[in-house]
C-alpha cells in the first residue's frame, strides 16, 4: 500500500525532514530487473508523477526525475 507507506514514513520525520525515493537506474531498467526473478513478489515502479502525488499531502516536492539515468522523487516535510 504505497499511500500508507508514504504516510507512515512522513509520520516518522521531524518537521523539515526529507524523504527521497531514488534509483540509480531508469524506471524502465528497474522494471526490467523486477520482471525477472523477483516478478512473483514485485510490481513495476509507479510513474514519478503518481509518486509525487502521494508525497503532496505531507511534503513540499523538491525533485521529480525520471530519465535514462535515474528515477527520483524527493520532498521536504511540511
Amino acid at each position: 500500500d504505497p499511500e500508507a507507506l508514504i504516510k507512515r514514513l512522513a509520520s516518522l520525520l521531524k518537521t523539515g525532514g526529507r524523504l527521497t525515493i531514488a534509483h540509480g537506474q531508469s524506471r524502465k531498467q528497474i522494471d526490467a530487473h523486477h520482471s525477472g526473478g523477483a516478478s512473483k513478489v514485485s510490481v513495476g515502479l509507479m510513474s514519478e508523477e503518481n509518486l509525487a502525488r502521494l508525497f503532496e499531502p505531507y511534503f513540499e516536492i523538491e525533485t521529480v526525475i525520471s530519465d535514462d539515468i535515474m528515477y527520483q522523487v524527493s520532498g521536504k516535510l511540511k
